[in-house]
């Protein structure tokens, strides 16, 4: 998982600005209830670290589109992850399409084996402001 630091390096200032290339930038739970700010033509890259999170969606795909169906990558039973847990991690990635304001949720029901999330556990929500 990238650093805090990382995350706001690539979301402030690796996002591509008119003519230059591109920039992916990355989230995951430490960015949840923050804001990122893309261009137009930048990547967003959402991995969750549980399988029981529904893939990540964007509230207005006309902004920030899907950019493929998403993933859910299980990972093998091992001394950190015991059956049942929901290891492993969901992700999608989204393109910048047009200026505007999308927001990315995700939710889960279970944080484990007949254990229910609490509200601060069960969403994840980040804002994406895409300028031009």
């Amino acid at each position: 998982m990238l650093s805090l630091a990382a995350v706001i390096a690539l979301a402030v200032g690796g996002c591509g600005s008119q003519g230059s290339a591109p920039r992916t930038a990355v989230a995951g739970w430490s960015q949840n209830h923050q804001t990122i700010h893309l261009h137009v033509g930048d990547r967003l890259n959402v991995t969750l670290d549980s399988t029981y999170f529904q893939i990540p969606a964007s509230s207005d795909e006309s902004v920030l589109a899907p950019d493929g169906p998403g993933s859910v990558q299980a990972a093998a039973p091992s001394d950190r992850c015991r059956p049942g847990v929901g290891c492993g991690t969901v992700s999608r990635r989204f393109r910048a399409v047009k200026a505007g304001a999308a927001v990315v949720n995700s939710h889960r029901d279970s944080c484990g084996e007949v254990l229910r999330c609490t509200s601060d556990l069960a969403e994840f929500q980040i804002d994406v402001i895409v300028d031009t």
